[in-house]
C-alpha cells in the first residue's frame, strides 16, 4: 500500500505594505490615517501560490520571517501544526 502525501511549501515570502485610510475611532483609540498588513505568499511543490494575510507591525512581520525554516518543507496537509507551533514558540511575545 502506498501512502499519498500533499504537496510541500517550497518558498515563503512575508511582504510588508501599508494603504491609506479615514482615521477611525476604536477601542483603542483613533489610529493613524493608514493601515499596515503583512502578506504572506506561499508556493508548493506542485507549482500551485496562495496568499494571505496578517496583521502589520514589526513584531509580527518578524515572527513571520523568523518562521519561515519551520514552513519550508512542510506538508500542506499538516499546515495546521506548524501555525500551532508558531503560536506556541511566541506565546510571550507583545504583539
Amino acid at each position: 500500500m502506498t501512502t499519498q502525501s500533499s504537496p510541500v511549501i517550497t518558498d515563503m515570502k512575508v511582504i510588508p505594505v501599508a494603504g491609506q485610510d479615514s482615521m477611525l475611532l476604536n477601542i483603542g483609540g483613533a489610529h493613524n490615517a493608514y493601515f499596515t498588513r503583512n502578506i504572506v505568499v506561499l508556493t508548493d511543490s506542485a507549482g500551485n501560490t496562495g496568499v494571505g494575510e496578517a496583521p502589520g507591525g514589526e513584531v509580527i512581520y518578524q515572527t513571520l520571517v523568523e518562521a519561515i525554516p519551520m514552513v519550508l518543507g512542510q506538508e500542506i496537509a499538516r499546515l495546521n501544526k506548524v501555525v500551532q507551533q508558531v503560536h506556541k514558540g511566541n506565546q510571550a511575545a507583545d504583539f
